[in-house]
């Protein structure tokens, strides 16, 4: 079947397209965009979680590559270097920040003549060690009833007329008056009193399963929050961001509870972190081994938290933040390394880099998937061993160290994670929640750490942003 793209946005952007267009060249008018697809109530997508977001396989004009699924951005949009060699045309301009792409392939569906946005993904490629192509925004999304499957790893997308939820998940209801997923939650920065805040649920945020904007960090005083890591510990599309992460006692959607959770705190009031429109994200971290969905035409969003919503809030970290550099992005330079972790008791110092893993040169190796492969060591046997080199050195035998992690930000407890019996349902199927008092702490730093080697280098898992 074939569905128009009607959205407002979508409708006023190319109409005003259009009218640029016809004022600059006026035999040219643009065609009209569409999605082309199988007559089937749902369309399976597989995907992989890469730097903690989801990467479904798209191809664009005929060139395949991974675009993040991301319910936070409200375009779709590819790096401008890749549009301009997958043949994207630019009828507005040459130095437009929108493109015309022909035709968008994901699985059994096809996005034909589609608006996107231009921007240059080099910071979020260096920082993930994988070159990201772009993303399926909001404009993408809304034409579906969203359902992800971090259990399975698979994106449903359903008939979102024709779709019906009948199970037992928390059900929450946007909070905004169009179709963003933008729920009221409520959070517990200290042992006391909750806060009500509107959190867009973001799926293109990996990592952190909390991030404030900066408005809101300092309207209720949680820049006094202690313990505290500083440094560029996230980065978006314009570069680095100067986030602070600390440990708030307590996270609540609707009848989910999630403790000690190590949340981003706006620091800068620039790009996104400046918003008052929204108090913070919860990033598609939160949602792994549950389901998340997404009922656009509903205005409201289902989790199934089965047993792994909250499980990956934590922050145990090497304390290195690396950028991977050059073609494939595989020379990996120590960016940042945070004070009192385990990197940094090893001596390992900004500029350093990562020359092998395991006697394996980094040249063979895989930042996201070498990172994975670490924790899953460190969980069953011991860490793998790390050479690298000091900034500057050229000669002599490259040094070496074995290095584990350290919670340097406890994450969730399991004592109070999961439903709260004294949710109320009310008639419409939404979660009524009154906070009452609470007895969960702030976690304080814990930071074990075994120095193997005075050496300088290096530890793993690295922490790729």
């Amino acid at each position: 079947m074939t569905r128009a793209l009607v959205s407002r946005a979508a409708s006023a952007l190319v109409a005003a397209a259009s009218a640029f267009a016809c004022a600059a060249t006026p035999a040219y008018r643009l065609p009209i965009p569409g999605i082309a697809g199988d007559t089937a109530l749902v369309t399976i997508i597989p995907f992989e979680l890469f730097d903690g977001r989801i990467n479904v396989r798209a191809t664009v004009n005929g060139d395949s590559e991974w675009l993040v699924l991301d319910s936070g951005a409200s375009r779709t949009g590819i790096d401008r270097s890749w549009a301009r060699q997958v043949g994207a045309r630019l009828p507005w301009a040459p130095d437009s920040n929108f493109a015309l792409i022909d035709t968008i392939h994901v699985e059994g569906l096809t996005l034909r003549n589609y608006v996107v946005n231009l921007y240059s993904t080099r910071s979020v490629s260096e920082a993930a060690g994988r070159f990201q192509a772009g993303l399926l925004g909001e404009d993408f999304l809304r034409h579906f009833t969203v359902e992800i499957d971090y259990g399975e790893q698979v994106v449903r997308l359903y008939d979102r007329a024709r779709y019906w939820y009948a199970g037992e998940g928390v059900i929450l209801p946007f909070a905004s008056r169009d179709e963003s997923p933008v729920l009221d939650v409520f959070l517990q920065p200290h042992a006391g009193d909750w806060t009500k805040a509107h959190i867009l649920l973001d799926t293109g945020s990996g990592h952190l399963c909390l991030i404030l904007m900066t408005p809101f960090v300092e309207k209720h005083h949680l820049a006094t929050l202690e313990p505290v890591i500083e440094g560029p510990l996230v980065t978006g599309i314009v570069g680095p961001l100067h986030v602070a992460v600390a440990s708030i006692a307590a996270f609540r959607l609707g009848g989910i509870m999630v403790d000690s959770v190590p949340t981003g705190l706006g620091r800068e009031r620039r790009s996104f972190l400046a918003s008052k429109r929204i108090d913070g994200v919860a990033g598609s971290t939160l949602f792994h081994g549950g389901r998340l969905i997404l009922d656009y035409a509903r205005h409201r969003a289902i989790v199934d938290p089965g047993a792994g919503v909250g499980r990956d809030c934590k922050y145990e970290q090497s304390g290195l933040i690396l950028t991977a550099r050059g073609a494939d992005y595989r020379n990996f330079t120590v960016d940042y390394v945070v004070p009192h972790s385990p990197a940094a008791d090893a001596g390992i110092q900004a500029r350093d880099q990562i020359l092998a893993i395991d006697g394996r040169p980094t040249s063979r190796t895989h930042a996201s998937g070498d990172t994975a492969g670490a924790r899953r060591r460190r969980r069953g046997s011991s860490a793998p061993a790390i050479a690298g080199c000091r900034h500057g050195e050229r000669d002599g035998q490259p040094p070496a160290a074995v290095l584990g992690l350290a919670t340097l930000l406890r994450g969730p407890g399991n004592r109070r994670r999961g439903f709260e019996r004294s949710a109320r349902r009310s008639s419409d199927g939404a979660q009524d929640f009154a906070p009452g008092p609470s007895k969960v702490n702030p976690a304080p730093i814990s930071v074990p750490i075994t120095n193997t080697t005075a050496a300088t280098v290096y530890a793993v898992p690295f922490d790729v942003r």
